[in-house]
């Protein structure tokens, strides 16, 4: 993914340079772009899940958890509105970029030089390696969008007012309106999830981003980041586990002190938001199976599975497992809802007789050799 911005980055460094002539305007456009693209990542946001601060987006990409680097993924990928990066992968996504996959001529066309003949001048803006163009191709024509290049494609505008992950997702049905509805809000607070019993774990970043919206936490059981959020004439055992609230502004919706010194999730998991409807077709086929459900089948697994197709090292089994860690461990599905999203992808999920959690141990033992 990092490639994906730096690539983007070096075409409107290029783009500039052609403009500009100047070799300081085109550093300046690069960094600019960068900094934009990689804000996309995140919300900064407390409330939201893996949301982390913008400073920390790059610490994130090289070593953020689960939830952290798939929630960005998201974010860049479907979340955004303006779908700023898939624009630029689509539009670029022609029948010659298909074909036109060689490493040395991807360094060759996004070197910025001064030369008086820019990258964009000769035309060559070849996508990174690791993207699938003709999955890309295959997605432009779902789009309806023209395949030519973007500096001469006619439906930039109505391309900005489309719903790509709407349309992208129907590509593979995976209906969810008539297997849950929303819970009352009243009833929410009863289903709420201990900070302590999310997996992965809140990282430093996450807690950060807690401190910084006013809100003091100090949870955090690594010793490292007790010695720096805690006061210096406390211990580490006097500081795991402790949650100290800072009243300066009232608490968001979600964080409240616990007599037992922990602080529940500060985001709303999927059990909190929905309920499964007892009288439809997937309950029942849950039912039959002993299967846990939680709300229904996975939407953020079945839209994440469908845009990180565009990258040719896709592998459906990985995924599939990324995203039980990313979304059981934090309570918004069961492991039997992600593996039914993920049936609708390909995933070999289908006999009456497999548990689900038998089916994923399997699973996890067939990909370890790889």
């Amino acid at each position: 993914m990092y490639s994906v911005l730096q690539s983007m980055s070096q075409d409107m460094c290029s783009r500039g340079g052609m403009i500009s002539g100047h070799d300081g305007y085109r550093k300046y456009t690069y960094s600019q772009t960068m900094h934009f693209l990689m804000n996309l990542g995140t919300m900064e946001n407390p409330t939201h899940a893996g949301s982390v601060r913008n400073c920390d987006i790059g610490s994130v990409l090289s070593d953020g958890n689960i939830r952290e680097r798939c929630s960005m993924l998201m974010n860049m990928l479907c979340n955004d509105k303006k779908y700023f990066v898939m624009q630029w992968l689509l539009l670029r996504a022609n029948s010659q970029a298909a074909v036109q996959t060689d490493s040395t001529v991807f360094e060759a066309a996004n070197k910025v030089t001064g030369s008086e003949e820019s990258t964009y001048q000769r035309g060559i803006t070849p996508l990174p390696p690791s993207i699938d163009c003709a999955k890309l191709i295959t997605y432009k024509s779902v789009l309806g969008i023209c395949s030519v290049a973007a500096e001469e494609c006619p439906d930039l505008d109505a391309m900005s007012k489309k719903d790509m992950r709407k349309v992208l997702c129907r590509i593979i049905t995976c209906p969810r309106k008539s297997t849950r509805i929303a819970r009352p809000l009243c009833m929410q607070k009863e289903y709420m999830l201990a900070s302590k019993d999310a997996l992965p774990s809140l990282s430093y970043r996450e807690w950060s981003l807690l401190r910084q919206s006013n809100i003091t936490v100090l949870h955090w059981h690594h010793p490292s980041w007790l010695a720096r959020c805690r006061p210096s004439s406390a211990s580490t055992e006097s500081c795991t586990s402790v949650a100290v609230v800072s009243h300066a502004k009232p608490l968001p919706t979600g964080i409240y002190p616990q007599a037992d010194h922990s602080i529940m999730l500060p985001w709303a998991t999927g059990r909190m938001c929905w309920k499964v409807i007892t009288d439809s077709s997937f309950f029942m086929h849950a039912c039959r199976r002993a299967e846990t459900v939680v709300a229904g089948p996975s939407g953020h697994a079945h839209a994440l599975l469908t845009f990180m197709r565009i990258f040719k090292s896709f592998d459906l089994e990985k995924w599939t497992l990324i995203c039980i860690v990313w979304l059981v461990g934090a309570d918004h599905h069961s492991v039997f809802e992600v593996l039914v999203a993920a049936s609708r992808h390909g995933l070999s999920f289908a006999s009456e007789h497999t548990n689900s959690l038998d089916f994923t141990r399997k699973l996890l033992r067939s990909i370890a050799p790889r």
